[in-house]
């Protein structure tokens, strides 16, 4: 079994965020425990099972789980307890009979790696994140995009990876980030919605949502549902964000997560579906 849960999701400055498998610890123990009853006078065939468990799952702990990076101080007296199992494994004479050092080799360096590892671990930097109302927290991390509808990856892909990291700040309650970048994905939706409506009417130099919003108030374009939702974002958090002293509370961040779900549900409806650029020679399936 992998620690690693699935595939890394990356944050913008390209560190990872590793979902890892929380049974992946108590199954290394599982294989590595029965060690500790290794008797000498006994064949050495008559533990090769749990003797290459043990090998497999260490040396897969040591070499190639999330862990091998971090866990510094564990690397030395893990490949000392790891060179003591392969010497047993490789042992050309499965017949031999262990002696009191074959046993002795194995259970002390167990010992030995087992409170190394315990002592790391209790300060490794380790956190549970809890369910963010009624959102699923893998959800919020790994795929925030399926909060909104599924045209929106079509229509306006650009808008994902700013919904992507609001999922993220939320999921790890950083609301004020949270809040920046749903107001940037609302502004590129925006932008379009704007073009949709607005029929090759210019797009405000400012590309100011103020600006927007006045220039389709004026003129009677776009849908007034959509309107009055838009102008209810800028006023009660967009003009905020104005003001560096400003901050969003968690159930703010969330709030407005729901407010710009809206918008973005009326705005998509006349949003049309990004267009393939075809070049000479392009085969279309």
């Amino acid at each position: 079994m992998s620690c690693v849960k699935s595939q890394p999701c990356h944050s913008r400055g390209g560190n990872p965020v590793l979902p890892i498998s929380l049974p992946y610890i108590y199954q290394l123990a599982a294989a590595l425990k029965p060690l500790s009853g290794l008797t000498y006078n006994t064949a050495i065939k008559d533990s090769m099972w749990m003797l290459f468990n043990a090998e497999s799952e260490l040396e897969a702990f040591l070499y190639g789980s999330v862990y091998s990076k971090t866990l510094k101080a564990t690397a030395s007296p893990g490949q000392v307890l790891l060179q003591a199992i392969k010497k047993l494994t490789t042992d050309a004479n499965k017949d031999r009979l262990l002696d009191f050092m074959d046993t002795y080799s194995v259970t002390n360096a167990l010992v030995a790696f087992e409170t190394v590892l315990t002592a790391e671990m209790n300060v490794c930097p380790a956190y549970f994140i809890t369910k963010q109302r009624g959102y699923d927290v893998s959800d919020l991390i790994t795929q925030a995009e399926v909060l909104f509808p599924a045209e929106l990856i079509a229509k306006v892909p650009e808008a994902i990876p700013d919904i992507q990291q609001a999922g993220k700040c939320i999921a790890f309650e950083i609301p004020t980030a949270a809040g920046f970048h749903l107001m940037r994905a609302l502004e590129l939706v925006l932008r379009l919605y704007f073009d949709a409506v607005c029929k090759g009417e210019p797009r405000p130099n400012t590309n100011n949502m103020g600006d927007y919003l006045a220039t389709m108030t004026q003129k009677g374009l776009g849908d007034p549902k959509a309107i009055a939702v838009l102008k209810q974002i800028k006023d009660l958090h967009r003009n905020e964000f104005i003001h560096p002293e400003t901050t969003l509370s968690l159930d703010e961040a969330i709030g407005l997560l729901g407010i710009a779900q809206s918008a973005i549900v009326y705005m998509l409806a006349v949003i049309p579906e990004k267009q393939l650029k075809l070049t000479a020679g392009t085969v279309v399936p």
